[in-house]
């Protein structure tokens, strides 16, 4: 049974309880940085961008939300792939063999060892992970990509709705454990608690999916995007063609060399893969191909990136993010209403630079997930506590009256800021005039045929290019 049919967890619920899973698994094999590996990593992230202050540790690229109004912006001599539903992180390699040797040589007490990374999250959390592998230890990385889980063993119903095209987008694909959560529920226990879904963890992988790179041995933010890809598999994958020259050898040798000393695929923390990419020009094939390597991952949307343009720090326009969903991350800010035990909510998202509040941004609280979700974040308010703000996730509910409120699907508790105007008046944009699936499919398909008429038909470029 599909779980979003499910009596017992709805398709918000699961949402949740699934985000609360990938950062409890995360937390759970995480330690705390060093001082010698903060010091590293400012030093590292100053080579990227030197005006960085010194409390930012992100510096990723965001999408904006593609709808209709902006979708000339799609390359279509670009590239997709598929967006995992998990959490923005940068991946950080600091510490190579070359420093883990000199570190040695100096006794440096607890000095981080060259299979540690550091996972920096977008509120510039920083959490360490030792035992993960990399290919070319002798040089320090900045990898962009995506935390996520894997379910790892999917049942023959799971693998008939990824092999039978079943589109990934609208709904979950994958089962989870909900039958057993249903019996257990017909018993009285809260399934929907941490305790009681903490006992399914052991059955999924934490994985790290990179889709871009900012630092291989030197910047490479101002390469291009299969550049910035080539560096990323090169990082991550053997090339299965060259299994046989030398060089791939000694590459396989010194894999091996990098198990063995964590003690085995089983011991990794953090497994880390290359998110496979495709050529724009072949989206009606490619939208609803799950590659092996994200089976398992619930996947929420495609992103779109351009094909030679450089990694731009912050909002990029031409970086596209399609979601038949369309959830806006506001900053709730709370206060005590005028009554008691009431509250005051405003909604308020970023505008070159600064809050701007939602002048007529109102809550659904609808839920069973929103009543309690908001409770938890703000019930110290209504009980007369202090103001209190926090990045929630919410949705878009249009009534009969064409009136919009928002309910809340999940805290943000890795994001420090809300997202710009921009991706808001979209949403409401969007709402208005549907850019689903096959008009998507359409637009692109029109957009090629007209290239080629023009006699300016994309050029045979294709992912393939980033192995070779």
């Amino acid at each position: 049974m599909n779980s979003d049919k499910s009596w017992v967890i709805d398709k918000h619920t699961r949402q949740r309880i699934e985000r609360q899973r990938l950062m409890r698994v995360l937390r759970s094999r995480a330690r705390a940085p060093s001082a010698v590996e903060l010091k590293r990593l400012r030093e590292l992230l100053r080579k990227i961008d030197p005006q960085l202050a010194a409390e930012q540790h992100f510096v990723g690229m965001q999408a904006v939300g593609l709808a209709h109004a902006n979708r000339d912006d799609l390359d279509v001599r670009g590239f997709g792939s598929l967006k995992a539903d998990g959490v923005h992180a940068h991946l950080v390699r600091v510490t190579t063999r070359a420093h883990e040797l000199a570190d040695a040589r100096a006794g440096v007490d607890g000095a981080p060892r060259s299979d540690s990374v550091l996972c920096v999250l977008r509120n510039n959390e920083v959490l360490a992970l030792d035992r993960v592998v990399l290919h070319k230890p002798d040089v320090c990385v900045v990898l962009d990509g995506e935390l996520c889980l894997r379910k790892e063993h999917l049942t023959p119903e799971e693998r008939y709705r990824i092999n039978s095209a079943v589109s990934v987008h609208n709904g979950n694909y994958i089962d989870f454990f909900t039958a057993a959560d249903e019996a257990a529920a017909a018993c009285g226990v809260d399934v929907r608690s941490a305790e009681h879904q903490a006992q399914y963890d052991a059955h999924y992988t934490l994985l790290f999916g990179a889709f871009d790179a900012l630092y291989a041995g030197a910047r490479v933010t101002a390469n291009t995007y299969l550049e910035r890809m080539k560096l990323v598999k090169e990082l991550t994958e053997v090339p299965l063609a060259r299994m046989a020259s030398k060089t791939t050898r000694l590459v396989l040798d010194e894999l091996d060399a990098q198990l063995e000393r964590a003690g085995g695929v089983s011991q990794l923390s953090l497994c880390v893969f290359c998110k496979p990419i495709w050529s724009v020009q072949f989206i009606k094939a490619a939208l609803h191909t799950v590659p092996e390597c994200m089976r398992g991952v619930l996947i929420d949307g495609v992103i779109f990136n351009p094909a030679n343009e450089p990694y731009t720090r912050g909002v990029n326009r031409r970086l596209l993010k399609f979601k038949l969903a369309h959830p806006v991350d506001f900053a709730v800010a709370a206060r005590a209403g005028a009554e008691r035990d009431t509250v005051h909510y405003a909604l308020r998202v970023m505008q070159r630079g600064r809050a701007l509040e939602i002048a007529d941004g109102e809550l659904l609280c609808d839920t069973r997930l929103a009543i309690e979700m908001m409770d938890e974040l703000f019930g110290h308010v209504r009980r007369g506590g202090a103001p209190h703000s926090a990045i929630v996730e919410c949705e878009p509910v249009v009534d009969v009256h064409k009136r919009v409120r928002w309910r809340p699907l999940q805290h943000r508790a890795e994001k420090r800021f809300p997202n710009n105007y921009e991706t808001y008046a979209a949403t409401l944009a969007a709402l208005n005039n549907t850019f689903d699936e096959a008009a998507l499919i359409k637009y692109v398909q029109q957009r090629l045929r007209t290239a080629r008429q023009r006699g300016a038909a994309p050029a045979p470029q294709s992912a393939r290019a980033v192995s070779q």
